[in-house]
């Protein structure tokens, strides 16, 4: 049936890893498939086209892609959206399940993990208004275990947000809350990374947000692609 084939009409694609997509890094609960899903949902809540890419392809349709905890067996997939980047586009990526994906894309060096899977992404203050308020005094939580980065800024490297570590340490026996980890420790560790790559460019997340179904969570997302393609100038 001729009717039943075609081309879909979409502006941004998420990647999902055949080999990543149930392996999630040591400590932390989200994996590739979990970042995918959560992802769609929200594309689908607020009416944004999406495509599925999960393996090599053509991707010069699309404005901007999403590929969050991918790990290095996914390596065709993975050079799909580096190309897509280096081409003109902009890709969004999080986690630390390739190390050295993000190191070299990046130019930085993972120097450690947080000790806490409770964390917060503090944004800078010309950033506050593309994380819906959050800042210095009120930093972002995230839920998981995240790289430690030394990386520096330059011509082709910003650093939008900082980590925030809690008061409690999982390696300390001191607490400040037997009932919550507030943020305490504030370092400069960078959670979010705006990269010029190629002709397009970069953003490195620390920890995938996209996993989250809180409304929050989910218009930083739709801000991000706002920011970076415009959302009154998607096709749909």
């Amino acid at each position: 049936e001729k009717y039943f084939v075609g081309e879909t009409v979409a502006d941004i694609a998420v990647a999902y890893g055949l080999e990543s997509k149930s392996r999630g890094l040591l400590g932390n609960s989200f994996t590739n498939h979990s970042a995918a899903v959560g992802f769609i949902k929200n594309m689908i809540e607020c009416g944004i086209g999406v495509d599925v890419v999960s393996k090599k392809k053509d991707m010069s349709k699309y404005k901007m892609a999403f590929a969050s905890c991918l790990w290095d067996q996914d390596a065709e997939l993975i050079d799909t959206m580096l190309d897509f980047a280096k081409n003109g586009g902009v890709l969004y990526m999080a986690g630390a399940e390739n190390k050295e994906l993000v190191e070299n894309v990046l130019g930085g060096k993972i120097v450690g993990m947080s000790k806490s899977n409770a964390n917060y992404l503090e944004p800078k203050p010309e950033y506050v208004d593309l994380f819906e308020g959050f800042d210095h005094d009120y930093p972002l939580q995230l839920n998981g275990y995240v790289p430690l980065i030394d990386i520096k800024e330059d011509d082709d490297t910003k650093i939008l947000a900082t980590l925030t570590e809690p008061y409690t340490r999982l390696d300390e026996t001191k607490f400040a809350s037997i009932h919550s980890n507030p943020p305490g420790i504030h370092t400069s560790y960078p959670t979010v990374i705006e990269k010029k790559y190629g002709k397009g460019t970069i953003v490195y997340f620390s920890c995938p947000i996209e996993v989250e179904e809180y409304i929050i969570y989910q218009r930083i997302v739709r801000n991000l692609i706002d920011k970076y393609v415009c959302l009154d100038k998607l096709t749909v």
